[in-house]
């Protein structure tokens, strides 16, 4: 058992090492790379549709799309929640956020909104791309969650039991039964 412990725990840091060192900085690259040029179409749009859209949400999706670069490392379940927290805490931030999401959901060119939402979408993927040897570790951990989930059920049953009747039920010597 010690054996496959070790030669699991050597699989997974040398699978860590591959992902953090090789695949994922080529994953980063490549949404670097695709918000270089969503900042590229929103550019492309302002200069097309420069009364349409107005110099303020122009600079808005495109600091939307500046700190997505910015945050690609560390787009992890935990920045947002840290984030979420204080944005929370301090409602001067949380009403400003409010008002420049509508102000970019209130542009007229729709091609503005999906620049935004293709933006969101991306640092949705950094998101999983940085978590992604976190689920070779969570798995065991998802299972085990799920089946006492499903079996809650049945440990209701088994506790609600008489007193009287639970050596009827499981008599002292069970796991000769099986």
């Amino acid at each position: 058992m010690a054996k496959l412990l070790i030669e699991t725990m050597i699989i997974l840091a040398v699978a860590h090492f591959i992902y953090s060192g090789i695949i994922l900085p080529m994953i980063r690259f490549s949404l670097r790379f695709q918000l270089f040029k969503l900042r590229d179409q929103l550019r492309s749009l302002k200069i097309s549709h420069e009364i349409e859209i107005s110099d303020e949400v122009f600079n808005l999706v495109q600091e939307a799309i500046n700190n997505t670069i910015k945050l690609l490392p560390q787009a992890d379940p935990t920045t947002i929640a840290i984030a979420e927290r204080k944005i929370k805490d301090e409602q001067g931030l949380n009403r400003m956020i409010a008002h420049r999401i509508g102000l970019i959901e209130e542009c007229s060119i729709p091609e503005v909104m999906s620049v935004y939402t293709e933006t969101l979408k991306v640092f949705c993927k950094a998101v999983l791309a940085n978590t992604g040897m976190w689920y070779p570790y969570l798995f065991p951990i998802v299972v085990v969650a799920i089946t006492f989930k499903q079996m809650g059920a049945q440990f209701r049953l088994l506790t609600s039991v008489p007193e009287k009747d639970i050596d009827d039920i499981i008599p002292k010597d069970h796991l000769a039964a099986l």
